[in-house]
């Protein structure tokens, strides 16, 4: 089961930049004489977690957008992702906006709590 701290999310979410490089940092100057220096070393946190509904699953409800947001509009909060049984220390990636994304799958005047909605959550370690 996949959850945010005590929400659970629907299954079908896509990590969709599990396997973007995100485990070293890398930066390279050349010297005055024309020579090439390399600092390299493993990063600690900042790795994107980004989950997202396709079209044909992964739907969450209304009710679970709105704890989602909820949790979204606290600056600085961090969390726990359980995901495929590992647990990761996560916080909204709301330099990369927008952190969370809800889409109604078909639009209705008065929605009610389990209207179904395509959804994308932007995380990062910490």
């Amino acid at each position: 089961m996949t959850t945010l701290d005590t929400i659970p999310l629907p299954s079908g979410l896509v990590w969709t930049d599990e396997f973007e490089p995100h485990t070293v940092a890398q930066s390279a100057v050349r010297t005055l004489a024309g020579g090439l220096v390399v600092y390299h070393n493993a990063l600690q946190a900042g790795r994107p977690i980004t989950l997202q509904s396709e079209a044909d699953a992964g739907w969450a409800t209304l009710a679970t957008v709105q704890a989602l947001a909820a949790l979204a509009a606290t600056p600085g909060s961090t969390h726990t992702l359980t995901l495929r049984g590992l647990a990761y220390s996560v916080m909204w990636a709301h330099h990369t906006p927008p952190a969370l994304a809800a889409t109604p799958v078909f639009n209705l005047a008065t929605p009610g709590p389990t209207h179904p909605h395509l959804i994308a959550l932007k995380l990062i370690t910490v």
